[in-house]
């Protein structure tokens, strides 16, 4: 006999009540940025290996160490694949932006995408080669009002489906091209002052992304760090104005948020505003969103000059927190037939119930004897199934125009009329429907 086949580490299958949590978390992000005006878009998985250089950073982690490189059948091996695995959903989206000719002809735009993204990491709690994303993008609005709006939706939508006081939301602003290259020599200064205290990491990055340094986790790099030059010193007047606007708008619209200095997210392309939330129990790694503003990605991926902002969620660390088996329960129903004829009978009136039962938030879930099993294995069936009713099409039930209708917690049964109506009827009224 051959060897099982498993999966590859990082990746693996979703079913069952995770898998359901999942879908619902996206359902419902899908249903709530609607309100807002935001369409859909489907993006592909595989992009060209550029994009993610030119546009997340060539020196960032995820191009430096995380992407998943595709063969295109002429790459070799000892080089970088010219195609890869999405490892996020932003540059993507405004390739797709540009590509469509939105930042010439109608700049305004809203987005919202939710799939797989990939990256070569060490797989931990809520953290996976293969995760899932929900992004929403904003074109064309440069205003602190859009900031805040994106935000205020971001924060609604988890006010939905996470009970209240279990996340944070942080923001900062990293300044704009006029005034952060002032901020980065200073901040280079200071690195290069005490490069022997940093880690090897950090060491690297002073030449090459000197602003991720400030979002090392290492606690000897930190302490240094204490006495950095801080950001908001470096601002510009423009970029002051527009965060203070931020901040105002967001007490208005009663978003709680806290000011964090040293928030710089891992992506090159931030510009000004950035945010993130975080949840409780996830460890060190408790990120559930983050996002921010990215005014010149649209130029430097060859389009026209065009302000946007947005955000991703990681779908898997969202349900950690909301409770990945937190599933409310369908109502399951079982038509128990025991005759061809009876089996009819039971395959029509399931369709029907299928149609006319609606629950609130879901539907209810109609089983039929798919084996041709005899009466008492349907049973047992439907009380694995842990259905709360079954009809009983039985021959002798049928001749006397009744059916039978069991309920499977309390073990007791009742006779109804022989009609799909009536049993529709009393089904309403045992579900509270």
């Amino acid at each position: 006999m051959s060897a099982n086949v498993e999966s590859e580490r990082g990746f693996r299958d979703i079913l069952g009540a995770e898998a359901e949590s999942l879908e619902r978390l996206v359902a419902a992000a899908r249903n709530h940025f609607e309100r807002y005006g935001y369409r859909p878009i489907i993006l592909p998985v595989v992009e060209p290996t550029d994009l993610f250089a030119r546009g997340v950073g060539a020196t960032t982690d995820i191009v430096e160490k995380e992407m998943f490189f595709v063969s295109d059948g002429h790459t070799h091996a000892d080089q970088l694949g010219d195609l890869c695995l999405r490892p996020e959903g932003t540059a993507s989206a405004v390739r797709a932006y540009i590509d469509q000719g939105f930042d010439k002809s109608d700049p305004l735009q809203k987005f919202y995408y939710s799939g797989p993204m990939f990256r070569n990491e060490r797989p931990q709690k809520g953290r996976y080669r293969q995760f899932h994303q929900i992004g929403a993008e904003l074109f064309g609005a440069a205003l602190p009002a859009a900031d805040a709006e994106v935000i205020a939706m971001l924060r609604t939508y988890l006010e939905s489906v996470v009970s209240a006081g279990r996340f944070t939301l942080r923001l900062n602003s990293l300044g704009c091209a006029v005034c952060r290259p002032e901020y980065v020599r200073r901040l280079k200064t200071f690195l290069a002052a005490n490069r022997d205290a940093l880690c090897e990491d950090c060491r690297r990055r002073i030449e090459t992304n000197p602003l991720r340094v400030l979002d090392c986790k290492n606690e000897s790099c930190r302490a240094i760090l204490r006495e950095a030059p801080h950001l908001t010193d470096s601002w510009c007047e423009a970029c002051k104005s527009h965060f203070d606007s931020l901040l105002q708008r967001l007490k208005t619209r009663k978003v709680d948020a806290e000011w964090d200095q040293w928030l710089v997210r891992g992506l090159d392309y931030y510009t000004r505003t950035v945010f993130e939330v975080t949840a409780e129990g996830l460890g060190a790694q408790n990120a559930v969103a983050a996002g921010g503003r990215y005014d010149g990605l649209v130029e430097l991926l060859g389009g026209v000059p065009t302000p946007a902002l947005g955000f991703a969620i990681g779908v898997e660390r969202l349900a950690l927190v909301t409770g990945a088996n937190s599933v409310a329960p369908r109502p399951k129903i079982f038509l128990a037939s025991t005759s061809e004829t009876t089996r009819t009978t039971a395959e029509q009136w399931a369709d029907t119930l299928r149609r006319e039962l609606p629950a609130v938030g879901t539907s209810v879930e109609v089983w039929t004897d798919l084996g041709g099993q005899g009466l008492k294995r349907q049973l047992q069936q439907a009380g694995k199934l842990g259905c709360a009713f079954t009809l009983i099409l039985g021959d002798r039930e049928v001749s006397e125009g009744k059916v039978i209708l069991r309920d499977m917690k309390k073990s007791t049964q009742e006779d109804i009329e022989l009609s799909i109506e009536s049993l529709m009827r009393r089904l309403r009224e045992r579900l509270g429907l």
